[in-house]
């Protein structure tokens, strides 16, 4: 299901982006970043994952998502990079799902996304910490289309 919902996003904002994003092969660079973000987390996930030597994701951990703001912050405003924007946006979006699947399991979520601290959150943080992570990326995302 999380994987139709991320295509379904995907397919969603490449529509509005469109309407934002000119000329057309910025657009087209744009899309490819997209995808070029969704797949790779997604290989990420599936596959490189056998190959780490400890115990999560590195992608999928609370200090990578916090370095991760100030990165698209700076990719979105300052590199000029179709491809690059969409690439962060589309990894953003992933993010906000994934976080939007294990808010309510503070179990699930230290497993997932706090493995690197070895500190438990509480459920009121792991709800704040999930809302304001989807308000960034959502005004990211619209940032991304000025």
């Amino acid at each position: 299901m999380p994987l139709i919902i991320q295509i379904a996003i995907i397919s969603i904002y490449s529509g509005i982006a469109y309407l934002f994003v000119e000329p057309l092969n910025n657009w087209l660079l744009f899309v490819l970043g997209l995808i070029m973000g969704f797949l790779f987390l997604f290989f990420d996930k599936k596959i490189a994952y056998k190959y780490y030597q400890n115990n999560g994701l590195v992608t999928r951990s609370v200090i990578f998502l916090f370095t991760y703001i100030p990165l698209s912050l700076f990719v979105i405003t300052s590199s000029g990079s179709p491809l690059g924007v969409g690439m962060m946006i589309s990894m953003g979006f992933t993010y906000v799902i994934e976080l939007w699947q294990v808010k309510s399991s503070s179990e699930l979520f230290a497993h997932k996304f706090l493995w690197q601290t070895g500190k438990a959150w509480s459920e009121k943080e792991i709800k704040i910490f999930t809302r304001v992570f989807i308000v960034i990326v959502f005004l990211l995302a619209l940032l991304a289309l000025t």
